[in-house]
């Protein structure tokens, strides 16, 4: 069980990061909400470009917690009116976060395969039609979620939680146009 103290004492004097898309915004705003119930604040410092860059801190224990939009990890351009396809550049990674690399003592990625599946049914962004979570016979792993997995970079020291069959599980943890439609 999240101990909110036990994590504040732990991570004092350190930055967090959350790098990704939605499902990273999404971990950074739960982490937010625990955390807070332990401690004053958090107070937002920063933001930048709708939202997609934000900075939290909470002044009791030194804290910086920030989420960083990079969907891909990558440079990249997403599709757009203009342009109907991704384009990845696979040997870079995005400025936007790895330029404030060596600042992180924690470093949260999320993968931005949520953007290559096809839109769900009977949902709009921002609106959840099942508020419980699927029951395991409801959703499977399979197809691309069932093939990603965890890699290890030279001496970079990663720890992995593989969270894609939770977070397919819990439809209102990230509610909009990828949810599957499926209402209680």
């Amino acid at each position: 069980m999240f101990d909110p103290k036990t994590f504040l004492k732990l991570h004092k004097n350190k930055h967090i990061a959350f790098v990704g898309d939605s499902i990273a915004r999404n971990q950074l705003e739960s982490l937010l909400c625990m955390v807070s119930t332990a401690s004053i604040g958090p107070t937002l410092i920063y933001t930048v470009e709708d939202s997609k860059f934000r900075k939290w801190h909470l002044p009791s224990h030194n804290i910086n917690i920030l989420t960083y939009w990079s969907p891909f990890l990558v440079k990249g351009i997403e599709k757009n009116s203009k342009n109907n396809v991704y384009i990845l550049y696979l040997d870079s990674e995005d400025d936007k976060w790895a330029a404030d690399m060596g600042h992180f003592g924690i470093l949260v990625f999320s993968i931005g395969h949520c953007f290559l599946h096809p839109m769900g049914n009977g949902t709009s962004l921002g609106n959840c039609s099942k508020i419980r979570p699927h029951k395991e016979i409801e959703k499977k792993l399979e197809g691309m979620d069932a093939k990603m997995k965890a890699k290890e970079f030279g001496n970079l020291r990663i720890e992995a939680l593989y969270v894609t069959k939770l977070a397919l599980l819990r439809p209102d943890g990230n509610p909009g146009p990828y949810t599957d439609g499926i209402s209680d």
